[in-house]
């Protein structure tokens, strides 16, 4: 994970060489929320949603320890929560768990961001 360079060399049958110098990103793969979160997208205020998900290295495994945040947005891209999440135990299964009574009424975007710099987003709505 992260950014690293990448040497491409190639040689032909007749003995032509070329070399090709590029930096690759590589990040994590999002696995989808868990339930509730990932079939919901409304819910009612004054109530703890757990938002679950996974995050996989490129062989599909659960990658454990990642460090970073969750974001909550208005509908004016202004940011009205901010906080680290956390794994749970050992499982690779990083939880939030959301008090929509923090955030108020109305549209948010729910941005996870791990320390690859990835942003993974979701909106939902909170009605009364």
């Amino acid at each position: 994970v992260g950014i690293h360079p990448l040497r491409i060399e190639a040689t032909d049958e007749a003995g032509n060489s070329a070399t090709i110098l590029k930096t690759i990103n590589v990040r994590y793969k999002f696995e989808d929320f868990d339930s509730p979160f990932k079939k919901d997208s409304e819910f009612n205020s004054n109530r703890t949603i757990p938002i679950k998900w996974g995050l996989l290295d490129v062989d599909d495994n659960l990658v454990h320890h990642i460090k970073g945040k969750i974001i909550i947005l208005n509908n004016k891209a202004e940011a009205v929560l901010a906080d680290d999440f956390k794994e749970e135990g050992n499982s690779g299964i990083y939880k939030y768990n959301l008090k929509t009574s923090d955030i108020g009424i109305g549209s948010f975007t729910i941005q996870i961001k791990p320390d690859d710099g990835s942003i993974f987003t979701k909106i939902i709505n909170i009605i009364k």
